[in-house]
């Protein structure tokens, strides 16, 4: 995928941090949780792969790109707040935790993999 495509979609979807989670997030994450989904089923359209590896039998991702939007963080902290069982004060307090430390950037996370050579 083109850097250019990851940038128009990334300016597609909101980038600033509201004051509070946004809803229909926090209720799917809650959703996927309760219906005992995987972690990797929050992730939705913030996971881009850049690397898999294919092990004889079928294809692994290995490396992959997060990025920590507004949409996602939102789906995260609904998803941990059935499965660590938070009351509503403690998802909103994370969130302004999370606020906080995100003014004004945009942010990823990156998961490399060294295979051997």
């Amino acid at each position: 995928m083109s850097p250019f495509v990851v940038l128009a979609a990334a300016f597609a979807r909101p980038i600033s941090m509201p004051n509070s989670p946004i809803g229909s997030e926090v209720r799917l994450g809650m959703k996927l949780a309760r219906e005992k989904r995987p972690q990797e089923s929050v992730f939705l359209g913030a996971r881009q792969v850049l690397g898999q590896w294919f092990d004889g039998s079928k294809r692994k991702v290995v490396e992959d790109v997060i990025w920590l939007s507004p949409d996602f963080l939102s789906r995260w902290l609904g998803y941990l707040s059935v499965r660590e069982g938070w009351l509503e004060p403690e998802l909103q307090l994370r969130w302004i935790k999370l606020k906080a430390r995100m003014i004004n950037e945009l942010a990823f996370v990156v998961h490399l993999s060294a295979l051997e050579r």
